[in-house]
């Protein structure tokens, strides 16, 4: 799955949020371990994350996540 950003979001410790290819954000458990993420494992998010409020992941967790990052 193609994404532009993946965030970690302290108020929501077991999700990550992910910013799709259409600039929409959709949130993931990250409980159960390391796995390759579907569009069926994404729930939808209905605000965009404060850039204050987030952490930005390293890039090494997109593919234990089966995720790709793309270049805005």
């Amino acid at each position: 799955m193609r994404v532009r950003q993946l965030y970690a979001y302290p108020v929501l410790p077991t999700q990550y949020i992910v910013e799709l290819e259409d600039g929409s954000f959709k949130m993931f458990s990250v409980c159960g371990g390391f796995r390759k993420i579907t569009e069926k494992d994404l729930r939808p998010v209905f605000y965009k994350p404060q850039k204050e409020h987030t952490r930005f992941i390293v890039e090494y967790l997109y593919t234990l996540y089966g995720l790709e990052k793309i270049e805005n």
